[in-house]
C-alpha cells in the first residue's frame, strides 16, 4: 500500500534514502492521512515529527462508543473509541482529534501544477440490514482475529530413517459486526495432509453426527506423528497417527456437540492411525495413505475405539509431497 511504502521510505535502515529530504516532505504542509488503523497512527506520528501544519484522518467507520455496546459482551473485541498515541500527540498540538469518521476518498483535486489542493469526499451512512449487521454497498462485511500456530520437528534417525511430529492450533474469533467466520478463513479437519482417517472436510465439529458436505468451525487442534523409512531404492513407506478436531467457540452455533465449552471437549479429539508408502523422485514426493478410523468421536462415548477400523471403511489418501 501507499502508507506502508512511504513508512518504510521513513525508515532509518531504509538503503538509498535521503533522510534530510524526507525529513522535510510534511513540514509546514496540511496532511491528510487516509485509513485509520496502526498503519494510519504511525503515518500520522511520522508527519508530527516532520512539523506538518495540519493534520486530518478519514475512517471509513462510524465514531465507536465510549462502552461497550450490548452487541459486544466480553470476551470479544472491545468495539470502543480510544486514542492512539498519534491522535493524543495531534490534540496535544492542534487541540482536535484529528479523525473525520464514516467519509470515504473517492478522487484528489490537482491544483494544476502537480499538487494536490483537495478532495472529494462522501459521507457513508451506515445501515444495519434485517440481521442486524452493518453493510457496505449492501454487502455485510466481516470482522475477526485469527491467529494460527504451526510447529513441525524431525529427528534423523540414520539409514533413511525420520521421525517426524507436528503440532497446530488456530482459533478465529468473530467480534463487531460477525456472529461468525467467513467460510473461507473458518478451519477443517481430515484430508491427505490433516487426519488422513477422514476426507477433508469429513470430521467435526467436536462429536456432531453432520452430515454436511463442508464441515468448518473456528477452532483447531492437530497433532500428528510418522515414522518415515526407506524399503528400497527410491521407495519408501512410513506408519502415522493423526490426532485432532474443529470445534465452534465464540460464535453463534449453539449445538453443545459441535462447541468446545471445557476441558472435557478434548474428549471429542479423533484418532486416525495407518501406514503409507512414497515414491521419490528427487523434486517431488509421490504420496498414498491409508487412513483407519481409530478413535471416533462422532460415536456415543464408549463405543468411539475401533469401530470403523477396516479397509472397507478406511480412506485412501493420494498427494504430492509429505504431509508436513
Amino acid at each position: 500500500s501507499f502508507l506502508k511504502g512511504w513508512q518504510e521510505q521513513h525508515n532509518a535502515s531504509a538503503p538509498n534514502q535521503n533522510m534530510d529530504e524526507l525529513k522535510a516532505l510534511a513540514k509546514g504542509k496540511k496532511v491528510l492521512v487516509v485509513g485509520g488503523g496502526d498503519t494510519g497512527v504511525d503515518c500520522i506520528g511520522t508527519a508530527l515529527r516532520q512539523g506538518a501544519k495540519d493534520i486530518t484522518t478519514f475512517e471509513i467507520l462510524p465514531k465507536p462508543p465510549m462502552k461497550r455496546a450490548a452487541d459486544n459482551p466480553w470476551p470479544t473485541w472491545p468495539k470502543v473509541f480510544k486514542l492512539d498515541y498519534g491522535h493524543e500527540e495531534t490534540m496535544h498540538l492542534f487541540n482536535k482529534d484529528p479523525r473525520v469518521f464514516q467519509i470515504e476518498s473517492k478522487s484528489f483535486i490537482d491544483d494544476g501544477n502537480g499538487n494536490v489542493k483537495g478532495v472529494n469526499t462522501v459521507q457513508i451512512e451506515w445501515k444495519k440490514d434485517d440481521q442486524g449487521r452493518y453493510d457496505v454497498f449492501g454487502v455485510a462485511f466481516s470482522q475477526y482475529v485469527k491467529a494460527e500456530v504451526d510447529y513441525v520437528k524431525y529427528f534423523d534417525l540414520g539409514k533413511k530413517n525420520v521421525f517426524a511430529l507436528r503440532g497446530y492450533m488456530g482459533i478465529a474469533v468473530p467480534y463487531g459486526n460477525s456472529e461468525n467466520i467467513p467460510f473461507a478463513k473458518s478451519f477443517f479437519a481430515g484430508g491427505p495432509n490433516d487426519n488422513r482417517a477422514w476426507t477433508a472436510f469429513n470430521l467435526g465439529p467436536g462429536s456432531s453426527k453432520s452430515f454436511n458436505e463442508f464441515n468448518e468451525a473456528n477452532l483447531k487442534i492437530h497433532f500428528s506423528a510418522e515414522q518415515r523409512f526407506n524399503i528400497f531404492g527410491k521407495f519408501y513407506g512410513a506408519i502415522f497417527a493423526d490426532a485432532g478436531n474443529i470445534w465452534n467457540v465464540f460464535d453463534n452455533v449453539e449445538d453443545d456437540a459441535a462447541t468446545f465449552d471445557s476441558l472435557k471437549s478434548l474428549e471429542d479429539i479423533a484418532l486416525g492411525s495407518g501406514f503409507g508408502l512414497r515414491y521419490d523422485l528427487s523434486f517431488f514426493v509421490i504420496r498414498l495413505d491409508i487412513g483407519f478410523k481409530t478413535y471416533d468421536p462422532s460415536y456415543d462415548a464408549g463405543g468411539r475405539w475401533f469401530k470403523d477400523y477396516n479397509f472397507k471403511n478406511a480412506v485412501y489418501n493420494i498427494g504430492i509431497n509429505y504431509p508436513f
